[in-house]
């Protein structure tokens, strides 16, 4: 008789952060991996088409595969903690935990494995940072266009964009400007 504990299964799922409908999910296709559901059982369960289940499918694979890449051991080279985001800088203060996406696209926070206060998020999560920061980077650009904008208009070299006055909402249809006479009403 083998040694251990008898191995959950699918039930681990239940154990898992995330929405009902995306643990759900999860299981079904867990079930269907392990062949304990054809493709037509598991499309019932979830209420889709074949080809939106396989593409659902392989979506979550490839989501596993990419989150499981070996990644070098240890700092990379020539990184100071000044380069790190915050949640890893050197200060000892504990930071607010990062946000990710997870497999059914809900934000929440990335799990706390280091025991640190040091938040690990997965392969998406990284790449759903490195958006967020390049859209950051994409604002600051724009403000300082703005920016640009109103301090050249203060020196008179350019026109500043001015915006329309709103118009009055009265629920009334447009009036024509003039009406002919003598026409039909």
């Amino acid at each position: 008789m083998p040694a251990g504990r008898k191995p959950m299964g699918i039930e681990q799922v239940d154990l898992l952060l995330g929405s009902e409908a995306a643990r759900r999910r999860l299981a079904v296709l867990l079930a269907n991996v392990a062949g304990e559901l054809s493709v037509d059982e598991a499309c019932q369960e979830l209420g889709l088409h074949r080809s939106r289940f396989f593409e659902l499918r392989k979506q979550w694979l490839q989501g596993s595969v990419e989150a499981l890449e070996p990644e070098p051991a240890g700092r990379p080279v020539g990184a100071s903690s000044e380069s790190l985001p915050p949640e890893t800088g050197g200060d000892g203060e504990k930071r607010p935990p990062r946000i990710a996406y997870n497999a059914s696209g809900e934000v929440g926070p990335t799990p706390d494995t280091s025991g640190n206060g040091v938040s690990v998020g997965s392969v998406g999560a990284l790449g759903r940072i490195a958006e967020l920061e390049d859209l950051v980077a994409q604002t600051r650009w724009e403000l300082r266009t703005s920016q640009l904008r109103e301090e050249l208009a203060a020196l008179g070299l350019s026109r500043p964009k001015r915006a329309r006055p709103a118009q009055k909402k009265t629920g009334l249809a447009a009036r024509p400007a003039h009406r002919e006479r003598g026409g039909a009403r």
